[in-house]
């Protein structure tokens, strides 16, 4: 007879529960952990998604506020991908630290998935992208920032507080707004359609967080419930009730995405033959929708002295965002 994998100790990472001895996905928390990898694909920063986490409301599985470091732990974490890695630590006895095997030793067992491999890689891809540029001041804030090089061939650096891209080896400038201005009209022959799909899951991960904090709210009211006797609000109460106060706040703001969502679901299927030109309604998108936008259809921006020359990575056609 076949044996059972059984779970030989240890917690289970963020998102997971152990079950009948494997790992599976915990419906109470895996919304959170893949609404992680989401914000970060859209902030870029650790410590953004650690503290936007924590002003909505979300906690870790002890109750504790979401760290830069956690958010990192996690981010490299395979086991969302389906990719449970185990073999990977070694220990002498209970008095000695755990110590990294060497990577050619680890082993990986199937587990189901929380997030798409797509969404996996966009994450790894920054994380690569921050790694290579560690320790170097960060350049800045605008989004036309990624492949601008220079007639020298040279990568050019953007100025913030200049608004303008710099060689630093022949010197070549040129303002940010020139190249959104040309950026605007090469984009003419783009032609844009809202993705229902894409609308439709991020819905989905819409109602699981409201679930999420719902469960939250009753479980955090009832804890509350308990301390009503003592005259003097303890610091670990008052931290309760701060959370409650965020989740209230967070419920009301999915509340109202979702409608929206439900509203552009049905105004997509309504209109599906209809595309608007993407240089009409560029200047109306946010800058994450810009930057998102921009890694799909920039391959590299060239920049002379008196030329800009855009080389996109597809022909004109249709986007869908």
């Amino acid at each position: 007879m076949k044996r059972k994998q059984r779970h030989t100790g240890g917690q289970a990472t963020y998102g997971y529960m152990w079950k009948g001895g494997g790992l599976v996905p915990n419906p109470h928390e895996a919304p959170v952990r893949e609404y992680i990898y989401e914000l970060y694909v859209l902030h870029k920063k650790k410590k953004a998604v650690a503290r936007i986490l924590n002003e909505q409301g979300f906690r870790t599985r002890q109750r504790a506020l979401f760290s830069g470091t956690s958010i990192n732990r996690m981010l490299i974490d395979t086991t969302v991908i389906g990719k449970w890695r185990t073999n990977h630590a070694l220990s002498n006895n209970k008095n000695t630290k755990w110590t990294e095997r060497p990577e050619h030793e680890w082993q990986y067992k199937e587990v189901p998935a929380i997030i798409s491999n797509k969404l996996w890689q966009k994450c790894q891809l920054i994380l690569k992208e921050q790694n290579s540029r560690e320790g170097i001041k960060k350049e800045s804030k605008l989004y036309l920032r990624n492949d601008v090089v220079s007639e020298c061939k040279d990568r050019m650096n953007a100025l913030t507080k200049k608004q303008k891209y710099l060689c630093p080896s022949c010197g070549n400038n040129n303002k940010k707004k020139n190249l959104e201005i040309f950026f605007i009209s090469q984009i003419k022959s783009f032609e844009l359609r809202k993705n229902e799909k894409k609308t439709r899951k991020k819905m989905r991960l819409n109602k699981r967080l409201l679930l999420h904090l719902a469960s939250e709210l009753t479980t955090i009211k009832q804890l509350l419930e308990f301390d009503l006797g003592h005259e003097e609000e303890s610091k670990e109460i008052r931290k309760l009730k701060q959370q409650l106060e965020q989740i209230k706040i967070t419920i009301l703001g999915l509340e109202q995405k979702i409608k929206e969502q439900r509203k552009e679901i049905e105004k997509i299927k309504k209109n599906q033959d209809q595309k608007d030109k993407l240089d009409d309604i560029w200047p109306s998108f946010s800058k994450a929708t810009k930057e998102r936008l921009l890694e799909r259809l920039i391959s590299n921006i060239a920049v002379g002295n008196r030329s800009i020359k855009i080389v996109f990575k597809s022909t004109p056609g249709v986007v869908k965002i």
